[in-house]
């Protein structure tokens, strides 16, 4: 019943046109009446102040990751829960030490963030807006990890032995 309706809530709330469904998952969100779509930069999304067209579900983020500009998947929860639950090839940069963590990050390049909560993804998001970052390259995965999980697609935990390498 969850999955139906964060599936309906990424129908209702978030642009799916070109998505891939996971393997086992019926039906083709790239069907989907185009009318549903909102991509106006200048409309506001279900996260507080972000561009709709800032916000993209766990499904969008899959066709990224499996294009040939593979986006940085930025990671701003905290260490603990980043270790215990995260998506493959995603780094860690707490919302605490975002100001460090993006000088890593080339600002023309894609940029994914998966956040804890509205809140904490607004915040994010405005922090690297403002440091440089086009709106067009910093996108928000709505419903953070959960979504991820919920569209069925798989994480990873960090081990102790790659703790300490």
């Amino acid at each position: 019943m969850r999955l139906l309706v964060l599936l309906l809530a990424f129908t209702l709330f978030v642009p799916m046109s070109g998505c891939v469904l996971p393997p086992g998952e019926e039906g083709d969100p790239g069907s989907q009446d185009s009318s549903l779509n909102v991509t106006d930069s200048g409309q506001t999304g279900p996260v507080g102040s972000i561009p709709q067209s800032s916000i993209i579900s766990a499904y969008e983020l899959f066709d990224l990751i499996q294009g040939t500009d593979e986006p940085f998947i930025v990671d701003t929860r905290r260490q603990v829960d980043f270790i215990v639950n995260n998506i493959r090839g995603s780094i860690n940069i707490p919302l605490s030490q975002l100001d460090v963590g993006i000088r890593e990050l080339p600002v023309d390049s894609i940029v994914v963030l998966v956040s804890e909560n509205e809140d904490h993804a607004e915040k994010c998001w405005d922090y690297l807006v403002k440091n440089g970052w086009s709106t067009a390259n910093v996108l928000v995965l709505y419903g953070g990890i959960d979504s991820w999980t919920d569209a069925g697609f798989e994480t990873e935990n960090i081990t102790l032995d790659q703790l300490l390498c």
